[in-house]
């Protein structure tokens, strides 16, 4: 049975072809949930569908208990999630949905690329037994499916060595646009559709991790509790190393205008994407040519900066080693990119088991040889007198404030100015 709660935009030709096995409950998703967990019970298989943020937030306790607790089959179809929501406001934007529903024990979720993938896995969904969250899409397939049907095995759309992009929905098909303009500067990208987050393939995810420098998360989702932490959960849970750059909405909704233009103002175009992976790529590169740059070098960087903008305030601080670095983003698109210092990072598969570099290793004791230096600024910032601040200044030595954090501790002007006077 097909159960919706008013909006039928993607479903208006159903009613006539299942008649009263389809109901339509009004703007009550709540009650539409509780009556599928019912029909569940008594051995039907619901499949219910409403916009994607009221689904999975107005009934959120619904599913958790009356679908998720007793694992009944019932498939929640969230329309219009993520940018496919794009003229549409704060409140209309499902982009937390993955991170919500993954939450819920026994709960899947499935993020089909296209339409042909979503028909395709459609026998595979409706004979499980487990409940299950998919983010509708019709979008017209842009590309073969090589594993149709399948929806729990993670598609390898292209293949590379040397940087791995993984996105699902909308933005594979931008993810193998940025794959195109990588190939130009010489660069080899793996697109991979992460179609079912929950559960995740994760031995797909593990060799990309293996067998590339880089792995890039791209995602019409919040950072938190989307692909980018998925990922890095199963990272850590292996204990694979490995640099992870996010693209994805962090902390903030995006702007309401139509979808080409939402993808190129939060800069989830191709174009960005590949400038975005170049930003950390080629930083890579500027220590080992020592200033002569040319094309591939700092001025590169300020170049890309600007295309793959707003990502750019996150990329220059996720070089592949982690390295320092300071960086400036205004409203006028300028980068400061004077202390940019990166390291080109192997592929995994080549580190064998090297031991973790050792500025990694001393990055816990220097930030907390910093909030120290800190707390005693602050302290005789206000007049105290604090026994023994000087010598313990005199040990941490100069420049500790910005010894890990790209951004310098702001204290006030006297308070500097007396740290460096006991000196």
């Amino acid at each position: 049975m097909v159960l919706t709660a008013e909006n039928r935009a993607a479903i208006r030709n159903l009613p006539s072809v299942l008649g009263e096995r389809f109901i339509d409950v009004g703007v009550a998703e709540q009650t539409m949930i509780g009556l599928a967990a019912g029909l569940a019970l008594r051995g039907r298989k619901p499949i219910v569908h409403a916009l994607a943020a009221f689904l999975t937030m107005r009934a959120y306790e619904f599913i958790r208990t009356d679908v998720g607790i007793g694992r009944l089959p019932v498939k929640l179809i969230g329309g219009v999630p993520g940018f496919l929501s794009d003229a549409n406001g704060p409140t209309h934007q499902a982009i937390e949905d993955i991170a919500l529903m993954r939450g819920i024990p026994g709960m899947k979720v499935f993020c089909p690329a296209d339409e042909a993938d979503l028909i395709a896995a459609l026998p595979a969904l409706l004979d499980d037994p487990a409940p299950c969250y998919v983010r509708y899409t019709a979008a017209p397939a842009a590309f073969a499916h090589p594993l149709p049907g399948q929806p729990h095995r993670i598609e390898t759309i292209a293949d590379g060595d040397d940087v791995a992009i993984l996105s699902f929905g909308l933005l594979v098909g931008e993810a193998l646009d940025a794959r195109a303009r990588l190939a130009a500067e010489g660069l080899s990208a793996r697109v991979l559709s992460v179609r079912m987050p929950k559960p995740l393939d994760e031995a797909a995810v593990l060799a990309a991790a293996a067998d590339t420098r880089l792995v890039v998360t791209v995602e019409d989702h919040l950072q938190t509790g989307g692909l980018y932490s998925i990922v890095c959960e199963l990272l850590v849970r292996s204990g694979v190393r490995a640099d992870v750059l996010p693209i994805a909405l962090a902390e903030r909704w995006f702007k309401p205008m139509l979808l080409p233009d939402v993808l190129a103002r939060e800069g989830f175009t191709g174009a960005q994407i590949a400038a975005a992976d170049l930003l950390v790529r080629v930083g890579g590169e500027a220590v080992e040519l020592q200033g002569d740059v040319g094309a591939r070098g700092l001025d590169r960087l300020g170049e890309l900066a600007i295309l793959a903008q707003p990502q750019a305030h996150q990329l220059l601080r996720a070089g592949p080693a982690a390295g320092e670095a300071r960086d400036q983003w205004d409203d006028t698109a300028e980068v400061n990119l004077e202390h940019v210092e990166r390291e080109p990072r192997p592929r995994r598969r080549d580190l064998e088991d090297q031991d973790f570099p050792a500025r990694l290793q001393q990055a816990p004791v220097l930030a907390e040889r910093r909030a120290q230096v800190r707390h005693v600024a602050e302290r005789e910032a206000h007049g105290e007198a604090v026994e023994g601040s000087a010598r313990e200044r005199e040990v941490l030595g100069d420049g500790l404030y910005n010894a890990l954090d790209p951004a310098p501790v702001s204290l006030p002007q006297h308070a500097g100015a007396a740290i460096h006077a006991d000196r």
